[in-house]
């Protein structure tokens, strides 16, 4: 049951991830190491992340504003941790949890910098939301619709259903957004 569960996430993950690139323009060859069961940013760290996999929208705010910004979204198959999604700011640790994904969505300035970051931590079902830089772009993060502003280090504990999805966005005041899938 788990693993039917399991799939079915996968499943929903790639469609969505499989709809973004397609209607993400200009139009762009996915690379032929695009795959897995995440199907989203299969890529090396400290490797930037492809073209094709950082996205942003200016469906709101300041187009040149938010075109400037970029984002990084990468997934965790929690089963082969503990284990790590470094960054410049302060890294990310993840625990094992059997049958779980986690998410990071980083957010990055013009600079390069790390303007905020989101992380859904299945273990625990943890959620951190941090806004990294005084930009004067402010940023919250929705999990499966519901609004959260940034503590910090402070974690929001959240509850779901083992083997529940769970959708992590971010969104800014100049109108970047991006989200990614995970699964309790």
């Amino acid at each position: 049951m788990n693993m039917l569960k399991r799939l079915r996430g996968a499943a929903l993950a790639a469609a969505l991830v499989v709809a973004a690139v397609l209607t993400a323009a200009p139009a762009q060859a996915i690379p032929s190491s695009w795959s897995g069961p995440n199907g989203h940013c299969a890529y090396a760290a400290p490797d930037p992340a492809p073209e094709w996999c950082s996205g942003t929208s200016a469906a709101q705010g300041d187009a040149a504003t938010a075109a400037a910004y970029s984002t990084r979204v990468e997934h965790q198959d929690t089963d082969f941790c503990p284990c790590t999604l470094p960054d410049a700011w302060d890294g990310t640790y993840f625990e094992h949890d059997a049958n779980a994904w986690a998410v990071k969505i980083t957010l990055y300035a013009p600079s390069g910098q790390i303007a905020g970051k989101i992380e859904f931590h299945p273990q625990g079902e943890y959620v951190y939301v941090y806004d990294t830089l005084s930009d004067g772009v402010s940023l919250f993060a929705t999990i499966n619709g519901e609004k959260h502003l940034p503590k910090g280090g402070t974690p929001y504990d959240l509850a779901f259903d083992e083997g529940a999805n769970v959708m992590v966005s971010i969104h800014t005041s100049n109108g970047v957004f991006e989200s990614g899938l995970g699964n309790a």
